[in-house]
């Protein structure tokens, strides 16, 4: 027993001082560790008493705990990530011939025969928008330290196969979801034309009077965010910029993969990012084409109606909005985020940076929570409050006379 306490303490101080050095760039060790049967090898990227995450040369993230780790060794001083050949032919050895593999700038992508190019093309081109509005916005943005790979399922039950992998459970309507423990994108393609998702025709969402259609989200399972929706092409496309820009997002230094993100501000910036005007900045420079429609009608109509007072105190404080009501949870992130985006870009920009670039293994709770977004923007949350429902009032105004 004391000899398994002097381990633990031992390897525990060893992987704490390579986290501790890594953290500050000094150096970036290439570790092997072995837990049972299994054997890992990454760099240590953060850690406490009880735990230690490894991240491996393709960017895939495993939470290991001291005391199951069975023996250790350092087998490189230099860490390096898989390029992008090395990621694309270990994909071609894994799936084989009935899949193509194609990389694109950041992407790496497989999918079925034929498809796999156009996809990785799509890919690029929102990641390629993707961080230009946001660094034009001044958040910090950085370049992913590994290739993005996206997977693309010719059938359901091919994609279910792979999700139950991952612990996410295919249900009806899922067509899509982004895992931030194993960096990848899994997608289920239902056969439509991959050129017909890049029409700039096919963007368009319907006219922001009226109902928005409901689009179904499932997160249940730590470290997945995913969605779906009932219809194919457009589910299809939707899917793809949604999950597509929490891959970029989490590889851009504007969330952290380990420690708890707000739910709000993953999902806020999401769909903010999903509206047409947003990611054709070129030809929609006016506030009201940047709207993400189905959210902003959501969102006016749980204002008028349902939202209590002091919503913003406890929206930001934690995610129960998000369990009581999906799509108000939804709405209230984008209408938030795109006021912050549009009125406190500045303010904005730090507040992510500094949630990010938190420790990642301390719990995140309310006080800490609010504590942060009254740094960024201010203690006064009722006036904060007023502000923001005034602002979205009179773009709903503006909305209304064109």
């Amino acid at each position: 027993m004391l000899h398994r306490l002097w381990f633990t303490s031992l390897i525990f101080s060893l992987l704490a001082t390579a986290v501790s050095a890594q953290g500050g760039q000094k150096t970036q060790s290439l570790l092997r560790v072995k837990v049972g049967k299994n054997t890992y090898e990454g760099k240590a990227v953060a850690s406490d008493k009880r735990q230690f995450w490894l991240m491996s040369t393709d960017g895939e993230l495993n939470a290991l705990t001291f005391d199951e780790v069975g023996s250790f060794k350092k087998i490189s001083p230099r860490f390096k990530s898989n390029s992008l050949v090395q990621v694309r032919d270990e994909l071609k050895r894994r799936y084989g011939r009935k899949f193509e593999v194609a990389a694109n700038g950041h992407y790496v992508v497989c999918g079925p025969r034929g498809r796999a190019r156009d996809y990785a093309k799509l890919f690029e081109g929102i990641y390629n928008r993707f961080y230009s509005y946001f660094r034009v916005r001044k958040l910090k943005v950085t370049e992913p330290e590994f290739p993005l790979v996206a997977l693309v399922f010719p059938d359901h039950a091919s994609f279910a196969r792979y999700a139950a992998g991952d612990g996410v459970r295919a249900v009806r309507g899922l067509m899509g979801y982004y895992h931030h423990h194993t960096n990848r994108v899994a997608l289920f393609d239902p056969g439509d034309s991959v050129a017909a998702l890049d029409h700039s025709e096919d963007f368009q969402l319907p006219a922001w009077t009226g109902f928005p259609r409901e689009q179904r989200s499932f997160s249940g399972f730590t470290g997945a965010i995913a969605a779906g929706t009932g219809s194919s092409e457009s589910g299809l496309r939707d899917t793809m910029i949604h999950e597509a820009t929490h891959q970029i997002a989490f590889n851009t230094g504007l969330h952290s993969r380990i420690g708890e993100n707000p739910k709000w501000i993953v999902e806020g910036l999401a769909t903010v990012y999903e509206a047409p005007g947003i990611r054709d900045g070129g030809s929609h420079t006016k506030t009201a084409d940047q709207i993400n429609r189905d959210r902003f009608v959501w969102f006016m109509n749980y204002a008028q109606t349902r939202r209590p007072k002091g919503a913003l105190r406890n929206f930001v404080a934690g995610d129960a909005a998000f369990n009581a009501a999906l799509l108000d949870g939804y709405s209230h992130a984008w209408a938030l985020s795109f006021y912050l985006i549009q009125t406190r870009a500045s303010a904005y920009a730090r507040f992510l940076n500094a949630v990010a670039h938190r420790d990642p293994l301390k719990p995140y709770g309310a006080a800490e929570r609010l504590k942060d977004f009254e740094g960024a923007f201010g203690k006064n949350l009722a006036v904060l409050d007023a502000q923001f429902l005034k602002y979205m009032k009179n773009l709903a105004a503006t909305m209304e006379q064109r």
